[in-house]
């Protein structure tokens, strides 16, 4: 897992910030609606947990004009009218992504001392065995 990984290395998470709108990729999925697929670009392209945090953030969103959203790839997709972007969605988005960079840091953090917890008992362990069978003799 990536994550694991960037915990084991010690790599440092950059937070990921919306930086634009994708015109080029923007679509209108339905034509009997005036909803478009708006593709936000993201700093990065997050890592898959990155990701799965800000889905579960987004859907425990409680504001009126919530819209189906989802991560694909280096964006946040957004099924909304554009004229909603300014007037309702690109504060909530920052904060939500702004929350999901918090969220995700405190993962990391929790994986990193998982992980030394894990590699501090297995060191123990072993050090246990090899003391205890260094004791034996033929």
């Amino acid at each position: 897992m990536i994550e694991n990984k960037l915990a084991d290395q010690g790599v440092e998470f950059t937070p990921i910030n919306i930086t634009g709108i994708n015109q080029s990729k923007t679509y209108k999925p339905r034509t009997e609606k005036d909803l478009y697929n708006v593709y936000f670009e993201l700093s990065s392209v997050p890592p898959i947990e990155w990701q799965r945090i800000f889905e579960r953030v987004w859907k425990s969103s409680l504001y009126s004009m919530f819209r189906r959203t989802w991560v694909e790839d280096g964006y946040i997709v957004m099924y909304c009218g554009i004229g909603e972007i300014e007037k309702y969605h690109k504060e909530q988005l920052n904060k939500k992504v702004e929350e999901t960079n918090a969220l995700y840091k405190s993962y990391l953090d929790s994986t990193r001392r998982e992980q030394k917890d894990f590699q501090e008992k297995e060191k123990a362990e072993k050090e246990k065995v090899r003391d205890a069978l260094s004791k034996i003799s033929f």
